[in-house]
């Protein structure tokens, strides 16, 4: 009869939709994992990179440390060339003396030489 297949109908229509429900909450389950995937990937991906970031500001101040480093040992090189230099002029003064003072011995050795002669 008709409403024999009426609730035939409505059986099919109601296990049809039972189905659905039961992929609807499949797919509801698949996608929170899926959600959940991917903030624990995203979150993931940011301790990664908050990670990256901590090494890099390590590495610049390491970095830093050695140029400072650096920085004094060229200014010690710097004052020991400038006290090498100060030390080589002192003794280059010291020598001119001498040999200014072994001119003037000279000159006055040949004044008395000339006097001696003429006399």
């Amino acid at each position: 009869t008709k409403v024999s297949q009426q609730g035939n109908v409505i059986s099919v229509l109601k296990a049809n939709v039972t189905q659905l429900q039961a992929q609807l909450v499949t797919l509801r389950a698949e996608s929170v994992m899926s959600l959940q995937k991917e903030r624990q990937s995203t979150g993931k991906a940011k301790q990664d990179a908050q990670g990256a970031l901590n090494k890099l500001a390590l590495q610049v101040n390491a970095t830093n440390a050695v140029k400072a480093k650096l920085d004094a040992c060229e200014e010690k090189i710097r004052t020991a060339k400038l006290d090498e230099k100060v030390a080589q002029i002192t003794q280059l003064n010291s020598s001119l003396t001498q040999a200014t003072a072994s001119a003037v011995a000279c000159t006055d050795g040949k004044q008395q030489a000339d006097t001696a002669l003429q006399a």
